[in-house]
């Protein structure tokens, strides 16, 4: 896991015996996620991953990103993520008639539906 890692790697070359409180405190903090991290499962995690509407191409969607993730598959998971999150923020903008073009990347037409919400009164954005 690459946060146990980086807090080994800190630890043999960076840190040595002169750190702050400040820094001790990180380690262990950075020591106990790593560990809560690999000790959780992520069978009802990825269990979230689910298709909000009938769109019978949403539902396949939903379990190839569940599938790749139980197997293991962190690039294909990512893709199919990507592709699931462009539908499901897509979905949200119609719901509030949103418009959006279609050709415009992900982070675009989210800022459009947060933007939205903003307007709206619904969240608040410092």
């Amino acid at each position: 896991m690459l946060i146990e890692a980086f807090t080994k790697y800190w630890c043999e070359f960076i840190g040595g015996s002169q750190i702050s409180n400040e820094q001790f405190d990180l380690l262990k903090n950075c020591e106990a996620l790593a560990h809560k991290l690999k000790s959780e499962s992520l069978g009802a995690q990825i269990q979230v991953i689910q298709a909000t509407s009938d769109d019978i191409n949403f539902h396949k969607l939903a379990k190839q990103v569940r599938e790749a993730i139980e197997r293991n598959e962190p690039e294909t998971a990512l893709d199919r993520l990507h592709t699931y999150t462009v539908k499901f923020v897509r979905e949200l903008c119609d719901k509030h008639g949103i418009a959006y073009d279609k050709d415009k990347p992900l982070h675009s037409f989210f800022g459009e539906y947060v933007k939205h919400l903003s307007k709206s009164g619904l969240i608040k954005s410092l």
